[in-house]
């Protein structure tokens, strides 16, 4: 279960949202994670909001680029990591995320696989 949001701390730039395109997926091999809060500001036209935000960061080579981190803002996918980072399983599975559908009704699958 994830803690209150308004118990937890702002992240602090630079930020980079993990934003997969409907049927794309994305492999994280994870090294840590920051639960946190952050404000988004919706393309579809919807107020900006304050929302749940899990900063993850990759073993080197998984992200081309720098930062050697994600942000995840879909509370689902958040919780899941979130039980597995509690219980220590991060260093021990690659994560597969993919997106199914799109905008504010889009959901996501996650896979957990074992590490090469």
């Amino acid at each position: 279960m994830l803690p209150e949001l308004s118990s937890l701390p702002s992240l602090t730039p630079p930020f980079d949202l993990l934003d997969l395109r409907p049927g794309d997926s994305q492999a994280l091999d994870l090294v840590r994670g920051q639960l946190g809060k952050s404000v988004i500001n919706p393309r579809d036209g919807r107020p900006r909001k304050e929302v749940y935000t899990f900063r993850v960061w990759v073993t080197p080579g998984t992200k081309p680029t720098v930062p050697d981190f994600w942000d995840i803002t879909a509370t689902t996918v958040i919780a899941a990591l979130w039980a597995y980072m509690e219980a220590g399983d991060f260093p021990k599975a690659t994560y597969r995320l993919m997106k199914v559908g799109q905008g504010a009704q889009a959901r996501f699958s996650l896979d957990r696989l074992p590490r090469a």
